[in-house]
């Protein structure tokens, strides 16, 4: 069965849930090819960052992405550099 949020992505998204579903393995597999574990306490915030790229979606509140990640120890620059093609272009200028 599928998860609130994978249901919650696919009403917001007009997509199926298996194709939200679909995206979702897709986004995981994207984060754990970046050295990143399930045990990181970002992971899911990066996933779900990845996933509300790829289905172009917003939330009503803080909409949490790669870049606003609240990883807590110090990395949120590496990880903005592991996920640099996923910002806008002005995001990626600000940081030079």
């Amino acid at each position: 069965m599928p998860s609130d949020i994978v249901k919650s992505f696919a009403e917001k998204s007009g997509k199926s849930v298996q194709e939200v579903e679909a995206l979702w393995n897709k986004a995981k597999e994207i984060v754990i090819e970046q050295g990143i574990s399930e045990d990181d306490k970002s992971f899911y915030k990066i996933l779900v960052g990845i996933l509300k790229k790829m289905l172009k979606v917003e939330t009503e509140s803080a909409t949490v992405t790669t870049a606003s990640a609240n990883v807590g120890d110090g990395q949120s620059g590496q990880y903005k550099k592991r996920f640099k093609h996923m910002f806008r272009r002005d995001e990626i200028s600000k940081e030079k």
